[in-house]
């Protein structure tokens, strides 16, 4: 999106307990130039309840071939945090 011009501020959750987020998504975005915030694990509902999120992306630790996923347990209520406030 940002290549094609259009304002991007990603918030990054830490991503526990690895911090995946906070040291590789967040490393990525910097080395492209996207503006990013990291933030706590559960503030992502928070930010989505106040209209700070235009859009929810999450990442799979597994993905079949059929389409089925398999993911850390945080992604559920990011899922429906999304649902509820989208």
């Amino acid at each position: 999106g940002r290549q094609l011009g259009s304002l991007v501020h990603v918030w990054v959750d830490e991503t526990r307990p690895r911090n995946q987020g906070a040291k590789l998504t967040a490393w990525e975005l910097g080395q492209h130039g996207v503006p990013h915030t990291i933030i706590a694990d559960n503030v992502g509902g928070h930010l989505m309840q106040h209209g700070k999120v235009d859009m929810c992306i999450t990442g799979t630790d597994r993905t079949t071939r059929t389409g089925d996923v398999a993911n850390k347990i945080g992604t559920y209520l990011k899922a429906l945090a999304a649902k509820d406030n989208g």
